[in-house]
């Protein structure tokens, strides 16, 4: 049988059994979580919608291809002294002394298994810069900086905060433990030009993932969150992501995306595109505790959600005011081409700005193709992505 009739045969095994249950009960079962998410990657990448484009293939470049048991790392961090720096800020110090960007070379960081606690930042001459671990959940940067008990600003509690373009990560994971307590926390902070993320994991509660600035690609990611835990105001495309919804605290409502566009003339947004929305194993079969896809943090807010599995436990309404009425007429939220219990749009927001396209033609304008520009960047990374719908 083909790799292809394979994936379509696990996508109709996943609505149908989405159509039934609802992912609450069925994730219960180890079993049926793997097969969703091998139905999941056909639904995002193997279901063709009007005139979309094809996915391009990993190509062997850099990012994808480099392997630490036959590939050189400029620096390589290990607690057990096996590398040439036990601590991140050690080797990028030393890349520091080195004139930061070193000529505009790439410059390749791995950082072995262990559990970094560490207040990372990457500052601006310390371009093309890649970041490569061991691992989802193997090595971990982490970090407790937060707004409410430590007084800091947002952007100050980042565990690894990004200045840098041409930034790329693979195989890490980002946390910040501080709670749901903590109010804003971030655990990653990327300001980058052509950034790219690759099976990296970002875990927090309120303010997890800040997307604060320019053209970003997120691939095969995890993000944990609570309250606004997907924020910021780059133009940033996530693809074939997991995006999990943990337990708040009892008084408080769950939203997973505040995008902060402050300008009609701004081409920023939040577009998110194949890939899951879930809750976490502590927020399974919780009830009483309302969950949104978003809010509108600025004036002109503005995301996207299309070709994704939303799961039932997302509020009918789908989307949360910000205050009141404030920006309800100049957001610009839509859905489209979604499945899953939650993916309904009949008991959507009534709201000026909120939008269900009827067409893949709609929905294009907010693709790697057209809203990044990302065919050229990317493909340099070998990671693979969508261009269109």
């Amino acid at each position: 049988m083909s790799s292809a009739s394979t994936a379509t045969i696990f996508l109709l095994l996943a609505i149908a059994a989405t159509t039934t249950f609802c992912h609450q009960e069925l994730e219960k079962s180890e079993n049926f979580r793997t097969q969703t998410d091998q139905a999941s990657e056909a639904l995002a990448f193997n279901v063709k919608s009007g005139k979309g484009l094809k996915r391009r293939k990993p190509n062997g470049k850099l990012l994808t291809s480099w392997n630490p048991a036959n590939s050189k790392a400029d620096y390589v961090v290990a607690q057990d002294g096996s590398g040439t720096h036990k601590t991140i800020n050690d080797a990028l110090a030393a890349l520091d002394k080195t004139g930061g960007n070193r000529r505009n070379q790439r410059v390749i960081v791995y950082v072995k298994a262990g559990v970094y606690n560490e207040k990372v930042v990457i500052k601006k001459n310390m371009e093309k810069l890649m970041f490569v671990g061991d691992g989802i959940d193997r090595t971990i940067v982490t970090g407790n900086r937060n707004a409410k008990r430590d007084g800091y600003a947002t952007h100050e509690t980042a565990t690894f905060g990004v200045h840098a373009d041409g930034f790329w990560a693979r195989d890490m994971t980002f946390e910040n433990t501080a709670g749901p307590d903590g109010r804003q926390a971030v655990a990653l902070m990327v300001s980058s030009e052509q950034s790219v993320v690759y099976r990296c994991s970002f875990k927090g509660y309120q303010n997890t993932l800040y997307v604060r600035s320019k053209r970003q690609f997120y691939r095969d990611c995890h993000i944990y969150g609570t309250i606004d835990f997907i924020f910021g105001n780059a133009a940033v495309v996530l693809q074939n992501c997991d995006i999990f919804v943990r337990k708040p605290n009892e008084n408080q409502k769950n939203v997973i995306v505040a995008q902060g566009r402050k300008g009609p003339d701004e081409n920023t947004g939040i577009s998110i595109q194949g890939s899951r929305i879930r809750p976490a194993p502590d927020f399974i079969g919780v009830k009483n505790i309302p969950t949104f896809l978003g809010r509108p943090w600025r004036k002109y807010s503005r995301t996207v959600i299309f070709e994704t599995d939303i799961d039932g436990f997302i509020d009918p309404a789908g989307w949360l005011p910000w205050d009141g009425s404030v920006h309800l007429n100049t957001l610009f939220y839509a859905e489209y081409n979604n499945i899953g219990c939650g993916a309904s749009t009949e008991h959507r927001a009534k709201w000026p700005g909120f939008h269900v396209f009827k067409s893949w033609k709609e929905a294009s304008p907010f693709t790697v193709n057209k809203f990044i520009k990302g065919s050229s960047w990317i493909s340099q990374t070998g990671v693979s992505y969508k261009l269109g719908v």
